[in-house]
């Protein structure tokens, strides 16, 4: 049975990040587990997806690169790009990781947790490992919101989707406006398919300076680039309460009784 001090489950930004400053901070006894690859989340985004965060090397004027994830790196420097996209993001994540390296598992599945007294103890594949100190950095990317409204199994999440020029159709309908949302009407429009938004409240009016409340500036630009190619149709006041499937087409029941019907699969974009 293995041991350690200092056990990271996830090697995603927050994982990777963790890991480079303990070994900054001279702690050896640790180890990341991953159940996939480094960075695998990322990579898994649609394949349009970007940061809405901007990359900004700031070096020279003692600033830190927003998406950094140790001060030293700039994932703008490395990349030359303002807004990275998935791809580049699971890169500077996999050179962090090499860099500083890290002492990373990856394949490594947790099955199962366990308090003992003082220690975990993680069932690891085929295999126990006690830590005396556990940190959890999964994400949310990886666990969509698919059960906050009935019949959602019949829609498809966002974050299942790989590109949206692979989409077959011509008319979609996507369920949520906030940042994800935003982001797949706007790509589904640059693809030329019309779009209709069903949002519970009409956040692309938001002025709140709280970013939990508004939209990103980044997001708010491209969302007016689209507005006026009379391909998108924003509807907020609109809460999805259930969605059925008859023979040819979907039906997605608002919460005030109307209906929108659909000849494709809605896009559920309501978070993780």
């Amino acid at each position: 049975m293995k041991r350690k001090k200092i056990i990271i489950v996830g090697a995603g930004p927050s994982g990777i990040g963790f890991g480079i400053l303990l070994k900054q901070l001279g702690i050896k006894d640790f180890m990341i587990l991953e159940k996939d690859i480094v960075g695998s989340t990322f990579f898994k985004w649609p394949k349009e997806m970007k940061l809405i965060t901007p990359s900004f090397t700031g070096h020279g004027f003692g600033l830190l690169d927003l998406n950094a994830i140790t001060p030293d790196t700039s994932p703008a420097y490395t990349f030359d790009k303002e807004h990275l996209t998935g791809e580049d993001y699971g890169s500077y994540l996999e050179l962090m990781a090499e860099h500083f390296d890290l002492p990373i598992y990856e394949e490594a599945f947790v099955h199962k947790v366990v308090k003992e007294g003082e220690h975990f103890k993680l069932t690891v594949n085929d295999e126990e490992i006690v830590a005396e100190n556990l940190v959890w950095a999964t994400g949310e990317f990886q666990f969509p919101r698919m059960h906050s409204i009935e019949g959602a199994e019949l829609s498809i999440h966002n974050s299942q989707v790989r590109s949206w020029r692979e989409l077959q159709g011509d008319e979609f309908i996507i369920i949520g406006g906030y940042e994800s949302g935003v982001d797949a009407a706007y790509h589904l429009v640059k693809n030329n398919k019309r779009v209709t938004v069903l949002s519970k409240s009409p956040i692309w009016n938001s002025e709140d300076a709280d970013p939990s409340l508004s939209l990103s500036p980044y997001t708010k630009e491209r969302l007016l680039s689209i507005q006026k190619s009379g391909q998108l149709n924003l509807v907020g006041n609109a809460e999805v309460a259930k969605i059925t499937k008859g023979e040819k087409s979907y039906s997605l029941h608002l919460v005030d009784g109307s209906v929108y019907q659909s000849k494709t699969r809605p896009i559920l974009a309501t978070g993780f």
